[in-house]
């Protein structure tokens, strides 16, 4: 679809900004989030939880409430449509992420998955300025149509219009699926703890591990 015909048959994107905005997306992610695998991986692993066990809402909050605020503090933006049926946040071509290496326990789940994200990036960018889709969700319990690529086709007009890439890593198959239809491509598919997780997330000696999709969408110009 063409940027000049979004309008007629999206739902507007709604750009917001400020500490005001943070809880309500934290709120979306951790529910949408909620049966992701790799949300399940990191926080078992943090919590050395027993493999099924049920993670609370408060705890998926709790676990994505600093990344969303660290992403924010380092430019990214975060949008919203219908009132938060979806929302997303991005990180423009001239946004630099702080690193978070640092932060991070050598060898542990979140490690390997910040520095395959970072290996993935590299291969296919080359350092390539780009648009990154860090994070999109819809609210679980919303129906609307077409919020989804309200929140993607206006920056991939963007992408075209500046003449630069953008880039995702889906976690699971139906995101994955969700963005190819959207125009990505995926560049490469990498698996995260193999060896020692399961698709599901939880522990399991001789896992298959999670696979990680590298995706990109390369402009065409408009």
């Amino acid at each position: 679809m063409e940027a000049s015909n979004v309008a007629q048959h999206q739902p507007p994107r709604m750009m917001v900004s400020g500490n005001e905005c943070i809880e309500p997306f934290v709120k979306i992610v951790a529910a949408a989030f909620s049966k992701d695998p790799f949300t399940r991986l990191f926080i078992s692993e943090a919590d050395h939880m027993q493999p099924g066990a049920e993670i609370s809402m408060e705890r998926l909050v709790e676990h994505f409430r600093p990344h969303v605020i660290k992403n924010v503090s380092t430019g990214a933006e975060i949008a919203e449509t219908c009132d938060w049926a979806a929302a997303s946040m991005w990180f423009p071509p001239n946004a630099e992420k702080s690193p978070i290496e640092n932060s991070l326990i050598p060898g542990s789940a979140m490690s390997e998955f910040v520095a395959e994200s970072r290996a993935l990036k590299s291969r296919h960018l080359g350092g390539r300025q780009h648009w990154y889709l860090n994070i999109l969700c819809r609210n679980p319990d919303r129906k609307e149509p077409g919020v989804i690529r309200a929140l993607v086709e206006p920056y991939l007009h963007d992408a075209r219009r500046q003449g630069v890439p953008a880039w995702l890593e889906a976690t699971n198959v139906h995101a994955r699926d969700v963005y190819t239809h959207l125009g990505f491509r995926i560049a490469e598919t990498v698996r995260i703890q193999e060896g020692r997780a399961n698709e599901k997330g939880d522990a399991e000696d001789g896992g298959e591990g999670i696979p990680l999709y590298g995706m990109i969408y390369e402009p065409m110009g408009e």
